[in-house]
């Protein structure tokens, strides 16, 4: 049980055996007693290690037993604090050139150095790659990728981390040890992609490590807020089809119920944004249900029946629409009759937009582009009357914007002549809605 790492049961067994050890030969008895120690000094009882190894019998031991003898004093120098005698007890055992023994006190004593600040994490890797080839199979592999992950962690580079501590798990699968790799895995992976560790890296590399390590992934609602703050990230960066290839496993694979409802509402917005209404409209359309809160059911109403208006299908996205007269209802509107050309339809509901804005608040960016686009489809309808109204209720908020000349030339061109309108009602007309519509959108993602 000791050879297995099993320290608390090995010393259970050690009890048990210790009265009739005076019966075995010295070999025997030097190496219960030190595997004895070795046991007590990993469970912390090292006022036990230190008496077990009092008891080793000197006389006659095979050089092997003598080495494990001596690394054990050397880990018990180390626990004590007394480092210098723990190095040159390390350097003993290693000048032995014993396999078993040596392997071991080169891991000690370099994790040591390291500890100490005599031996800096970038080298300390260095060394432990090389020795994680010295000796296969037992605890010691183990300590070697469990301390080689660690120092890659430390260092940053937690690629190499977790693929050193995923090498740790599978090969020993069934030890405390290993368990407590998995353990620190799940606890880095959480630390990267919930508590913002991996911002500094950039947003293609963090997928990257994000794919090649989504089983940690945890389960339920910390992982679903894992996996939206990494789409987040590629929507900031207009990685627009990564982004929907990860949210869209999430809806199809790990969501139900009204949180299904909402990441399929953000997935159908990065579709739209990706130029993809069909998708988008699917998004929609195969994540339906009923009892969402009201919110979430206009929210996903507008994407359906804005993919609708991308898609030219602008009879339908307006009855989907019909009845509702909030601000978004009425901006979709106006873009649907624009993107047809109904232009008194798409002025009409543009100034219904306008009208919502309180009264004593400064026309903004928004509000100008709006009264610019009412201005061209009242002019392109060649409504003059129209555009009157217009140049006397926002002819002042407009002389101070920066569409002063481009507004003065169309309310007072309703008929078409002149070049300067026929270009401004060709860039106008021409404008990219969805652009606008979105906006509110993104600043959500």
């Amino acid at each position: 049980m000791a050879r297995q790492g099993l320290w608390k049961d090995a010393l259970r067994a050690f009890d048990s055996g210790f009265a009739v050890i005076g019966k075995y030969p010295d070999r025997i008895r030097a190496e219960m007693r030190v595997l004895a120690g070795a046991a007590a000094l990993q469970v912390a009882e090292t006022e036990r290690a230190e008496r077990e190894l009092n008891n080793v019998p000197v006389k006659n031991l095979p050089p092997s037993l003598v080495s494990e003898a001596k690394l054990l004093q050397a880990r018990l120098y180390e626990a004590r604090g007394k480092t210098d005698e723990a190095l040159r007890g390390y350097d003993e055992v290693i000048a032995r050139r014993l396999l078993p023994t040596s392997v071991p006190a080169r891991l000690a004593r370099l994790l040591l150095l390291n500890r100490l600040g005599s031996l800096d994490n970038a080298k300390t890797i260095e060394q432990l790659e090389a020795l994680r080839y010295a000796w296969r199979g037992d605890d010691t592999e183990l300590k070697v990728l469990e301390a080689l992950g660690e120092r890659y962690i430390a260092n940053n580079e937690y690629r190499e981390g977790l693929s050193v501590m995923r090498a740790a798990v599978t090969y020993y699968p069934n030890t405390d040890r290993s368990r407590r790799i998995a353990d620190q895995m799940h606890e880095v992976f959480t630390n990267l992609f919930l508590q913002d560790g991996a911002k500094s890296m950039p947003a293609v590399k963090a997928l990257a490590l994000y794919y090649d390590f989504r089983e940690l992934t945890p389960l339920g609602s910390e992982g679903d807020e894992m996996i939206r703050r990494l789409g987040e990230r590629l929507v900031a960066v207009d990685l627009l089809d990564e982004a929907v290839e990860l949210l869209d496993h999430q809806v199809k694979f790990r969501l139900e119920g009204t949180a299904k409802a909402q990441v399929a509402a953000r997935l159908a917005v990065i579709e739209l944004l990706n130029k993809n209404p069909d998708k988008a409209l699917d998004t929609i359309r195969r994540t339906q249900q009923t009892r969402l809160p009201e919110d979430l059911t206009f929210r996903r109403l507008i994407l359906e029946a804005r993919a609708l208006m991308e898609l030219s299908e602008f009879e339908q996205a307006l009855e989907l629409i019909a009845g509702y007269d909030q601000g978004e209802a009425n901006l979709l509107r106006a873009d649907i009759y624009w993107a047809s050309q109904d232009w008194p339809m798409a002025a009409i509901s543009l100034l219904k937009v306008l009208e919502s804005t309180p009264s004593d608040k400064p026309l903004g960016a928004a509000g100008q582009s709006r009264v610019m686009r009412a201005a061209i489809a009242y002019a392109l309808a060649g409504q003059q009357a129209e555009l009157d109204k217009l140049q006397n209720r926002y002819g002042n908020a407009m002389a101070a914007s920066a569409y002063a000349g481009s507004f003065d030339v169309i309310t007072r061109s309703a008929s078409g002549n002149g070049v300067g309108f026929r270009q401004l009602a060709s860039t106008i007309a021409g404008i990219d809605t969805l652009r606008d519509f979105m906006a509110s959108y993104r600043r959500d993602l």
